[in-house]
């Protein structure tokens, strides 16, 4: 699927080529891994990790778009097609550039925020180093990260430090290695291993030279010294260095990850506090530092309070203006000291927090590993059962740790198709995150994860009010245009659109689109689920001509920084068949969805929401071809399916069973499918309401197999209740609207045609 271009680089893992993808057309990087370095054991670990890999979307990471094997008569060779990158090394750039210190701790401060997204997806990049780093666009610098993760799904870092070990043959990777990875403990390498690599690329990038004289040792001389000496000054070879960035890269340095900082995130914010002068969290806070601290950001204010002191030194009597003007000027250094105080002891909980979080993860991860738990494959949904039910008792006593995890565990219930125990974990996170009453960020994230878990449950009602009083809070709280407020917007606009609010729905939607575009910008993955949402919107409003090329922009701009199974884009695809088969395009329609459902199948499995929705839409085209059969018995499996995963009552579940009974209808099955109609009609009225577009739905097409059986009074009376519905959910002019006024016409001209006399 490559055209090899030009070779770009070469090293211990592997080859690097320019290449040109055919399809999707455009050029990559194409790094493929030696096959020294492919063991049985490393395959299976890069499949799981490639998987992880397609999930970090960030302005600072090379995006993978696809990771895969290959044989070339010397075996399976993995190999990763990542964006090209055409930047210059972070060194040379910033040589080039002659960068400030403040300019390079910029660049710094960039890197963490890409690796901290690594780390909020599970990835842990284990190599980070100034060769790995390039520096596009030198209007607005940007440091792209290359390679993220591909040293753990090779064991890169190991292969790297046991390929040469002659004097002088240093491989780079060992200088930036943490002290845990150079003790060969491949069990004690977590997110804290990337802090302390950053720390290194930052020493480099402030000084010019490593906290480690590494010079003519050979790899396990300097291993040993990494593991075993604490690291330079940053200031021993420029004294202009010395103070608080002194005590950040120590901290950021430290040989014992547990007096580290606790992630990079913390990195980044003791940087941006050294560039606001603002007390670090890195210095013990004593009072003559935070005045210190004061000063600098008050430059003018504290001059005038040491020259109102000198004057009381020469002698001058003070007036009651100069005694105040003391006074207050001790008053602000004292709010100082107890605002870095407060500050001090809130990233010491949160500190606490994130470690906690990272104890309670890594312990559940440790059981799937086969050496503990040989003999049996763990899968993804018993390990995330496993952190349910085990959450309880080790969460006890940490409310705000217990708050994130639980959060988290709705959010993957909800991706595994679970809505009952997504719903059970969101109130549990709403509760520990002081309930309906609270109202900061992270209490309205948890009650918007609640009520997207309650919407998916089918429980609409409840999600739309929860939603809406969410979103009255944050609008008044952080304004439109927070992320959060267009998050539960576009929610909320999702909900509305479930309950056949159309009008709100788009009105709200539009709303999100345009916010999130001039908040994220066009390409962001959250502007285009809310594109996404619009499309759905105007496909269920009889709009298919305008939701088709949305559908298009969404897959299309995915696709160049995802892999082509990524979720997102094959249900934007069984979206855009639904929109081709509206308008009658159904070949197409048919080969898109076959295609979709393959590729769910592998990645999701057979009974996620997702595939059975493409299931559900491959039988519907299956039906206007008339091939009842086949459409019939995907039906029949989807019913079941969504019976088991969603339960007997919901709305997904009864939408498929209303196809089902088309397709009896259609195949001549009267009986049965008039009971079947009845079965839905009668849950929708309870679920949903009388006046929902599906129960509409539902009465007319009963109504029309009312007709077929000669029951023409019932017929006739659904027509109208139907016909009534529409008008006022959907105008005149929509095509369901359309279709049964003349449905409910042709019926009233038969009743009123005479039968054919008999002879």
């Amino acid at each position: 699927a490559y055209n090899i271009v030009r070779v770009l680089g070469e090293g211990g893992m592997g080859v690097v080529y320019a290449a040109e993808q055919q399809n999707p057309r455009r050029t990559v990087a194409l790094k493929v891994i030696r096959p020294s370095l492919a063991s049985a054991g490393v395959l299976r670990r890069f499949e799981h990790e490639a998987q992880l890999l397609g999930r970090l979307q960030h302005p600072g990471i090379a995006q993978i778009f696809e990771a895969g094997t290959f044989d070339a008569g010397h075996g399976r060779q993995p190999f990763f097609a990542m964006e090209l990158v055409e930047g210059r090394p972070l060194l040379e750039y910033a040589a080039a550039q002659r960068l400030t210190t403040r300019a390079r701790l910029g660049l710094v401060v960039k890197l963490c925020e890409a690796v901290q997204h690594a780390h909020q997806k599970g990835v842990i990049h284990r190599d980070l180093k100034p060769a790995n780093i390039l520096v596009v666009d030198p209007l607005i610098p940007q440091p792209k990260i290359l390679d993220f993760g591909i040293a753990r799904a090779t064991d890169a870092d190991v292969a790297a430090a046991t390929l040469q070990t002659g004097v002088g043959q240093f491989v780079g990777t060992v200088q930036y290695m943490s002290p845990e990875q150079a003790t060969g403990d491949s069990g004690q390498v977590d997110t804290r291993s990337d802090v302390y690599a950053l720390g290194v690329v930052s020493f480099e990038l402030l000084s010019g030279r490593l906290p480690h004289d590494l010079a003519g040792k050979t790899i396990p001389q300097a291993l040993r010294i990494i593991a075993e000496h604490d690291p330079l000054p940053l200031s021993a070879g420029d004294r202009t260095l010395r103070g608080d960035l002194d005590a950040i890269l120590a901290k950021a340095l430290e040989r014992d990850k547990a007096r580290r900082y606790q992630s990079v995130s913390e990195f980044a914010d003791d940087i941006e506090r050294y560039l606001r002068d603002e007390p670090i969290l890195a210095r013990r806070p004593s009072a003559v530092y935070q005045l210190r601290k004061f000063a600098r950001r008050h430059q003018a204010t504290f001059a005038a309070a040491l020259g109102a002191a000198a004057f009381l030194i020469l002698g001058f009597m003070g007036t009651t203006w100069q005694a105040l003007r003391a006074t207050r000027q001790r008053d602000r250094a004292i709010r100082a000291e107890t605002v870095a105080q407060q500050r001090l002891s809130e990233r010491e909980v949160e500190a606490a927090k994130v470690k906690s979080i990272n104890t309670f993860l890594l312990d559940m991860l440790k059981s799937a590993d086969p050496a503990t738990a040989p003999g049996r494959e763990i899968t993804v949904r018993q390990l995330v059962d496993r952190a349910a039910e085990r959450s309880d008792a080790t969460l006890a006593g940490q409310p705000q740790v217990e708050t994130a995890v639980r959060q988290t565990l709705a959010e993957v219930y909800m991706s595994l198709g679970r809505h009952t125990e997504a719903v059970a974990q969101a109130q549990r996170a709403v509760e520990l995150g002081g309930g309906a009453s609270s109202s900061d960020a992270a209490a309205l994230d948890a009650r918007n994860v609640l009520a997207v878990a309650l919407r998916q449950h089918g429980d609409y009602a409840e999600s739309e009010a929860l939603l809406s009083e969410t979103l009255a809070r944050c609008e008044a709280a952080f304004g439109a245009e927070h992320a959060l407020t267009l998050d539960t917007m576009h929610s909320l606009a999702i909900t509305l659109e479930a309950r056949s609010r159309f009008d709100e729905a788009e009105r709200l939607m539009r709303r999100t689109v345009e916010g999130r575009e001039h908040l994220l910008g066009r390409m962001a993955p959250n502007t285009l689920s809310s594109i996404n949402g619009l499309a759905l919107l105007l496909q269920d409003r009889g709009r298919p001509g305008e939701a088709e090329p949305l559908f298009h922009q969404v897959i299309e701009t995915r696709r160049q920084f995802a892999p082509p199974d990524d979720p997102q884009i094959l249900t934007a695809q069984t979206n855009l068949a639904e929109v081709l088969r509206l308008q009658n395009r159904l070949e197409e329609a048919e080969t898109l969805l076959r295609e979709t459902l393959a590729a769910q199948r592998r990645v999701l499995g057979g009974e996620h929401v997702a595939t059975v929705r493409t299931i559900n839409g491959l039988a519907v085209v299956l039906n206007a071809q008339q091939r009842f059969d086949e459409a019939e018995t995907l039906y029949r499996d989807a019913v079941a399916v969504l019976g088991r995963v969603l339960g007997e009552r919901h709305p997904d579940r009864l939408v498929t069973m209303n196809n089902l009974a088309v397709v009896l209808r259609r195949s001549g099955k009267l009986a049965e499918a008039e009971q079947l109609y009845g079965e839905v009609l009668e849950a929708l009225r309870a679920s949903v309401g009388p006046k929902h577009a599906n129960t509409l739905g539902v009465m007319a097409n009963r109504a029309a197999v009312l007709a077929d059986l000669g029951r023409i009074d019932e017929a006739q009376t659904l027509y109208q209740d139907s016909l009534a519905g529409f008008r006022e959910l959907l105008g005149d002019d929509h095509p369901s609207t359309r279709l049964i006024a003349g449905k409910l016409q042709a019926l009233q001209e038969a009743r009123e045609t005479p039968a054919p006399a008999d002879h």
